[in-house]
C-alpha cells in the first residue's frame, strides 16, 4: 500500500519498485485525530507525511485554502528546501492515517538513489554509438532525463507498425 502511495508522487516517480519497497520500509505510520495540527505555518518541519486515510485542511493565515485527500502528501517543499512550513495542515477528519519520513532518511534514500542511478546511466549512454558525439554534460542531462520502466515477460514494449512516441534504452 506504502509503495503504491509513493509512486504517485512527483519526489518518488523516479525510483524502481525495489527503491521504493526501500523507502516504504523507512516510513513510519502515525496516526492524528480531528483538529491534530500536523505542520503550523512558519514553523520547522522535516518530515513529508503521506496519507493513507483521512483529509487534512491546508490553511494560510487561519483560512483554509485547500484539502489534502488520501494519496496525497504534506510536507514536499519543506523537506526538500529545509524552509518553515507555508502553511497550516489540520486534520479534518475524526482521524487520518499517514506514513511519514524524515528529511535525513529521504536523502539518504532517495538522493542516494538518484546519484547511483545516474552514475548507472552513464555507464551504459557511454555504450551506445550514436551518442558517442556528445560530451559528459550532455549525456548527463540524457541520463537525469531518463526514467524508469518495468516490463513482465511477455509484455510489448513497443509494436510493428505503430507510431512511436519514445526511444527505448534496454537493459
Amino acid at each position: 500500500l506504502i509503495v503504491e502511495l509513493l509512486s504517485h508522487n512527483v519526489l518518488f516517480g523516479f525510483l524502481t519498485s525495489k527503491d521504493l519497497k526501500k523507502v516504504a520500509g523507512a516510513m513510519q505510520r502515525i496516526d492524528f485525530s480531528h483538529n491534530d495540527e500536523i505542520m503550523v505555518q512558519g514553523t520547522t518541519n522535516d518530515r513529508l507525511y503521506i496519507i493513507q486515510e483521512g483529509q487534512a485542511d491546508i490553511l494560510k493565515e487561519g483560512q483554509k485554502v485547500f484539502v489534502k485527500l488520501e494519496g496525497t502528501a504534506v510536507g514536499e517543499i519543506e523537506l526538500m528546501y529545509d524552509t518553515p512550513c507555508v502553511a497550516t495542515v489540520k486534520v479534518c477528519t475524526p482521524k487520518m492515517i499517514t506514513w511519514c519520513l524524515d528529511r535525513e532518511t529521504y536523502r539518504n534514500l532517495v538522493m542516494g538513489t538518484a546519484i547511483n542511478r545516474r552514475e548507472t546511466y552513464m555507464k551504459h549512454l557511454e555504450s551506445i554509438p550514436f551518442l558517442h558525439g556528445l560530451d559528459n554534460y550532455e549525456k548527463m542531462q540524457i541520463a537525469d532525463a531518463l526514467s524508469t520502466d518495468e516490463y513482465q515477460q511477455g509484455e510489448y514494449i513497443i509494436r510493428y507498425d505503430k507510431e512511436g512516441e519514445w526511444m527505448f534504452i534496454i537493459l
